[in-house]
């Protein structure tokens, strides 16, 4: 039996016409009209290009709208993420973070189970059961060598991993692909070389060759990948996963460690807690930095928790 006070509330619902390679465009009609049925009161938009859901849903917040909806992936989740963190109308943890998951990745969704069937999403709203979690702060360079920031929910990638990300929004494999990720990995990895960098970890400083580190909130990247399978989302704590460099051959003969949250058990993994960390190339060769899914640009990066900042609807078996 659902609770229709979920239901009936002023939900503001931001749309990405083109997660899941489209998928939400070519559903829209009957999307729309399967939300305004269970959503009797909600007000709906969709986004135009890039960026357009954090202007949207920072507008929806100042009108007074305290029920936010993304329909996508990973990427309209963060963008919306990014208007409830830096907007400064009403303490962030005063607005509520949904998202019905149409995107390709998804990753954030699997930390929680949130379910991508629709009864069961609906069921899941209904129950209103919400989770307040960390949230991360990066600080970069964008492609331009402009400084920028940039709020995350689930996970950070520099280096290889952003290497990757940056590839497949440049040369996308096909949507009927389940693995794309991973094929990505693979077809990577036979050109990239490992990075000279430095990188500080609260008070203690490594230096050395690495291929990839990963900071965050959630477990997985990529498409379920379990690159940090010690993150907790609200324990007040980034999750670090330090990939130092070894040869190709022994990244293909572990790959599978990738999946079964095993990673940590490898000579060349390091696994750690901390508050906030920062990352430095120590050569010409750039160390390019992606957050939840979307490259953005480089390093000097510096990545800082913002415990309890997040208030989230999830999946209660």
């Amino acid at each position: 039996m659902q609770d229709r006070t979920t239901l009936t509330r002023r939900w503001f619902v931001i749309a990405n016409p083109v997660a899941g390679g489209g998928r939400v465009g070519q559903q829209w009609p009957a999307l729309q009209s399967w939300l305004q049925t269970h959503l009797p009161n909600a007000e709906i938009a969709c986004t135009q290009a890039r960026g357009h859901a954090i202007s949207l849903a920072r507008s929806a917040i100042k009108a007074g709208h305290r029920h936010l909806l993304a329909i996508g992936g990973d990427g309209t989740a963060n963008e919306v993420a990014n208007a409830i963190l830096e907007q400064q109308t009403v303490e962030s943890r005063s607005v509520t973070l949904a998202l019905l998951p149409i995107g390709t990745g998804n990753d954030w969704i699997r930390s929680y189970g949130i379910p991508r069937r629709r009864d069961r999403w609906l069921q899941m709203l209904a129950d209103g059961n919400c989770l307040i979690q960390d949230a991360g702060r990066l600080e970069y360079f964008d492609t331009g060598g402009i400084p920028r920031s940039r709020y995350f929910l689930n996970v950070v990638g520099i280096g290889f991993d952003a290497s990757v990300v940056k590839h497949l929004q440049e040369q996308p494999l096909p949507r009927w692909i389940r693995q794309a990720y991973l094929l990505a990995i693979l077809r990577h990895l036979m050109t990239y070389r490992s990075t000279p960098g430095r990188i500080c970890f609260d008070q203690q400083e490594w230096e050395g060759r690495f291929i990839t580190l990963e900071a965050g909130i959630g477990r997985f990247v990529g498409g379920g990948l379990q690159l940090l399978p010690h993150a907790r989302p609200a324990d007040g704590q980034l999750a670090v996963t330090l990939a130092r460099h070894t040869s190709k051959l022994d990244i293909l003969a572990n790959i599978w460690r990738f999946f079964d949250g095993s990673i940590g058990r490898h000579s060349k993994i390091d696994l750690r807690k901390v508050t906030h960390l920062s990352a430095e190339p120590l050569s010409a060769q750039p160390l390019l930095v992606e957050a939840d899914g979307e490259y953005l640009g480089r390093a000097p990066a510096r990545i800082s928790l913002l415990p309890n900042s997040l208030k989230i609807i999830t999946y209660n078996e």
